[in-house]
């Protein structure tokens, strides 16, 4: 068995110089041979994303990272492996979605029978054929970056962060704070203490209980005669 050409007309075996020597070797060599060909796990690089956002199934094109190695100790590279399932966390209708992107490390299992016909029909088939832990049959785990996150959702035992790139949110026993311009487009009702450290601007109503800021009048004070002016921005 032997690996692709590294050059045209160029081919690296795998036997070590040792191979052939006495039955054990041979039959060692054979066996090995025969493992090599079961994919169980492996990490990889995505090159590509296809299928993101609200799609039903995306798939990623990736690289495995870890090289072959011939009999003499020279890497060859993998080629790509194109549309593989990737992974998201998702129940009935409900989901977090966050696709990966180009350059994303991750993980691939692979499964031990051809599925195809599943990934076709979205449903119980038949293997699409009789091979078994091959590289076709990967699922796509993500995954890391090089570098940290910029936008990220924290949930630790202080609480919850949730950073977007115009500010950030936390919530710490029963506080929660906007750090950054927040917009509600429905009624927001607030149980406890509102701080704010910057403008509060509202088109609509502000109420608190049940006066209202636009209406209200203070009692225990002596009317004027005249209405007083528009408020002063």
């Amino acid at each position: 068995m032997v690996n692709p050409p590294v050059e045209p007309g160029g081919y690296f075996g795998q036997q070590a110089l040792n191979s052939g020597e006495g039955d054990f070797n041979q039959i060692e060599f054979l066996v090995s041979q025969m493992l090599g060909r079961l994919n169980t796990c492996t990490l990889v690089r995505v090159e590509a994303v296809h299928g993101t956002g609200l799609s039903t199934m995306g798939t990623v094109d990736v690289t495995p990272l870890v090289n072959q190695v011939t009999g003499d100790g020279q890497a060859i590279p993998h080629t790509t492996i194109h549309g593989l399932p990737y992974f998201r966390i998702q129940g009935g209708l409900n989901a977090i979605i966050c696709d990966p992107k180009a350059g994303d490390i991750g993980f691939c299992v692979f499964a031990d029978r051809d599925i195809s016909g599943v990934k076709n029909a979205q449903g119980p088939a038949l293997p699409g054929s009789r091979r078994r832990f091959d590289y076709s049959d990967g699922l796509y785990f993500g995954g890391w970056n090089k570098s940290a996150p910029t936008n990220y959702v924290l949930v630790d035992d202080a609480g919850i962060q949730v950073q977007t790139p115009s500010g950030l949110v936390k919530i710490t026993g029963g506080t929660m704070e906007f750090h950054g311009p927040a917009t509600f487009f429905d009624a927001v009702e607030f149980k406890a203490a509102v701080t704010a450290d910057s403008t509060i601007t509202a088109s609509g109503e502000i109420k608190s209980g049940t006066v209202k800021l636009t209406t209200h009048k203070h009692s225990g004070v002596t009317a004027g005669g005249a209405n007083s002016g528009p408020p002063v921005p």
